[in-house]
């Protein structure tokens, strides 16, 4: 008599430790991700392909350019809001955007700090600088 049914029943029917948390975008962010699609101001940006960005716990990320050089950078996640927002620090620099973490998918869409308004979401547009990245496995 095949026990697996019985088996699966048992799983699907236990309850959820109390202790599980569920991953938050801080958490889900974490790893190596490739720009795989990037537009600046409406036209796509072929130089910014094959950039890495080296997401780290504590909002730090290291972003690694074609010529392997390294540039460390603050990051901050606000996945309350509607769209979801994050802001860059960069040295002498301060980005904020909006961004989509679907999987192994990252969408962001950022304007300077003192730019205007954010865009409603991650996508192109006139003033935005848009990046697609994939996660690296």
């Amino acid at each position: 008599m095949p026990i697996t049914p019985l088996l699966l029943a048992l799983v699907l029917a236990a309850p959820v430790p109390k202790d599980f948390k569920k991953p938050t975008d801080a958490d889900r962010i974490v790893g190596r991700w490739e720009i795989v699609a990037s537009v600046d101001h409406d036209r796509p940006h072929p130089g910014g392909l094959g950039i890495v960005f080296e997401f780290q716990k504590g909002g730090v990320c290291v972003i690694v350019h074609q010529d392997k050089s390294r540039h460390p950078v603050k990051y901050s996640l606000e996945p309350t809001g509607t769209p979801k927002t994050y802001r860059w620090i960069c040295p002498g620099e301060t980005w904020k955007g909006v961004y989509e973490l679907n999987g192994d998918t990252l969408k962001i869409a950022a304007i300077g700090e003192k730019s205007g308004v954010l865009p409603p979401s991650a996508r192109p547009g006139p003033s935005i600088e848009y990046s697609e990245l994939r996660r690296l496995k």
